[in-house]
């Protein structure tokens, strides 16, 4: 199974997912984990998609869909939610797609592996107790096993764990389903286990079981039990006409939020359930924006980040250039045949160097785009219509200023060429060469040495 992981920051004493890039910069990204990796058609297995994040590195703006056994099934409707569960009616190699789709319409998707058996196979899965804490907790792990044929008798397998999930394994094979272990760092942890049969057959099983669900979770440790302010922001520097996406939704164990986003005592945002706001900076300068969380019981944390405001960033000049393979005078005419490229080369921005710019293109003028934002400046298309067809193009800069272009490509009906030819001479004896000239041909769209002719 192939999984994707994000590197984390550590904001207020919690390990969190940084946006990296320009928003931009790449489609959203799907990963996700499944436990258990094997079983029968009587187990339940678990899927999580939590690790997926967008190009901000967020997270909380993704929907999801499932298809269970790819190939065969159809997937599931799009949903916000995370986690799924799934039970088979037949044995075999199961492929699991998930898709991923950001708030912008781009999608992702990545697949996963298991084994299913007929009845008779054996699962495993795990507790956690307790599922969050801090760093003086001791929490306890403990394996379950489903053997083979419904036996009770598990005393030959073996367990050993990754308490941190970060693929190193914590401890050696044993005989005993439990652990114990507490962490020296507060974060999000997805611990793994891996069970081995007598006769040498494992399951490795990423994250553990919710006593209170079906739900594979993350285990959560933090310096005590008061909340805990978790704050995100993209991106951490721009100009004043940069737009800022701030990102709550790590906090822990918190009821309630509010939002000082310019960092000058005043709440732009009072106590509520706003996770997520955004805003521009009309001055340049340094800001420190804070969040303030605040649990049930009125316990408070605070978060905070700098964010840095240059003088005005000038937009970037967004230009290009049309071809075609049609070899008509007019570059910007062709038939439902011609191929037509675009080069937006000869963009240019005062602040960034060429290649920091990304350039997207609109083929029709509808005013929905046709690529993604990419560094790559050609694009290629074809028209299947006759009509006149608006083109544009975007370019945008590391600080999210962007230009347009247009260009106006025209689309004719391909009429049949004008046939035409001259015989020299025009009467002679069995003996006589005559001469066929065909040069006189003519067609509407294409050029003269395009002309193909034949002779009867």
């Amino acid at each position: 199974m192939k999984l994707k992981f994000l590197p984390l920051i550590l904001v207020a004493g919690l390990l969190l997912s940084p946006a990296l890039l320009l928003a931009s910069d790449y489609d959203p990204t799907a990963s996700f984990t499944i436990s258990a990796s094997s079983g029968s058609i009587d187990t339940t297995f678990s899927f999580d998609a939590s690790a997926s994040y967008d190009q901000r590195g967020f997270s909380n703006y993704l929907d999801y869909r499932w298809c269970f056994d790819y190939g065969e099934t159809d997937f599931t409707d799009w949903s916000s939610t995370t986690t799924a569960s799934y039970q088979y009616d037949s044995e075999g190699e199961k492929t699991i797609a998930l898709e991923v789709r950001d708030a912008d319409g781009f999608t992702d998707r990545t697949y996963g592996a298991l084994t299913v058996w007929e009845t008779g196979g054996w699962s495993a899965w795990f507790d956690v107790t307790p599922t969050d804490g801090d760093l003086s907790t001791i929490f306890t792990f403990e394996a379950d096993i489903s053997a083979r044929g419904g036996s009770s008798d598990t005393s030959d397998y073996e367990v050993r764990w990754d308490f941190d999930g970060d693929s190193e394994w914590d401890t050696d094979y044993d005989d005993t389903f439990f652990a114990y272990h507490n962490y020296d760092d507060t974060g999000y942890y997805n611990p793994r286990m891996e069970i081995k049969s007598p006769d040498g057959e494992t399951i490795e099983v990423y994250g553990f079981e919710d006593g209170d669900s079906d739900d594979v979770t993350n285990l959560i440790v933090t310096f005590d039990d008061n909340p805990r302010a978790s704050m995100n922001v993209y991106p951490s520097s721009g100009s004043t006409l940069t737009t800022f996406y701030f990102d709550g939704s790590d906090s822990y164990d918190t009821d309630e939020y509010r939002w000082d986003l310019d960092g000058d005592g005043q709440f732009e945002y009072d106590w509520g359930s706003e996770e997520n706001p955004t805003t521009k900076y009309s001055i340049p300068g340094t800001y420190e924006p804070m969040l303030q969380v605040r649990d049930d019981e009125g316990n408070t944390d605070e978060a905070y980040v700098s964010i840095t405001i240059s003088e005005d960033n000038y937009a970037p000049e967004a230009k290009f250039s049309v071809s075609s393979d049609s070899a008509l005078t007019d570059k910007n005419t062709g038939t439902t045949s011609t191929n037509f490229t675009f080069n937006a080369s000869t963009s240019s921005d005062e602040e960034d160097e060429y290649y920091d710019l990304q350039v997207r293109w609109d083929y029709d003028g509808d005013g929905t785009y046709d690529t993604t934002y990419s560094t790559t400046r050609t694009a290629s298309t074809r028209y299947l219509d006759a009509g006149t067809y608006t083109v544009i193009l975007e370019v945008v800069d590391s600080e999210g200023a962007s230009d347009t272009a247009e260009e106006t490509i025209t689309i004719v009906d391909n009429d049949a060429p004008i046939p035409d030819f001259e015989v020299s001479p025009i009467a002679g004896t069995p003996g006589t060469t005559f001469y066929f000239d065909a040069s006189d041909c003519s067609d509407n769209q294409y050029e003269t040495y395009q002309l193909q002719v034949r002779w009867d």
